[in-house]
Formats: structure tokens, sequence, C-alpha cells
């Protein structure tokens, strides 16, 4: 008995759409669900865009973390 497979390739979108899609959510005001299923998108796609882009549409600048802006060892030594 053969078996049967879906192939599912994996879709590469341009920054702009992802830009546009997350601006969709958070300025329209419909479910994150719904603007999903009109683009064919799952929400955890979605939620990951707007996390990425933000409210405004622009990239966000990841924050340095705290250890990151601690002193280095060789400072350390220096005091």
């Amino acid at each position: 008995m053969e078996r049967q497979t879906s192939e599912r390739r994996r879709r590469i979108f341009p920054a702009a759409f992802k830009r546009e899609a997350a601006l969709r959510v958070t300025k329209s005001g419909q479910p994150i669900v719904r603007v999903g299923e009109e683009l064919e998108l799952h929400e955890r796609v979605l939620r990951r865009w707007i996390a990425s882009y933000g409210s405004e549409g622009t990239a966000l600048q990841r924050r340095p973390t705290a250890q990151s802006v601690a002193p280095s060892p060789a400072d350390l030594t220096l005091e």
C-alpha cells in the first residue's frame, strides 16, 4: 500500500509583505486569526512578524541584554 504524502514547500515572503501584514493586523482592529485566514498564514507567523516589525511596520532594533552591558572580566580585574 502506497503512502500518500503531501509535500509542503516553505513559502518565502519579502520584507515589504511582512511589514504590510503586521500593519494590517495592528491598524485594522481585526483579530489576528481573521487576517491570517485572509492572507492564508498561520497566526503564529503573523505574531512573529508583528514582534519583528512592530505596530509601525519598521524593523525593531534589539535592545542590549544585561549580559552584553555587564563589564568584561578584564575590566573587573583592572578595578
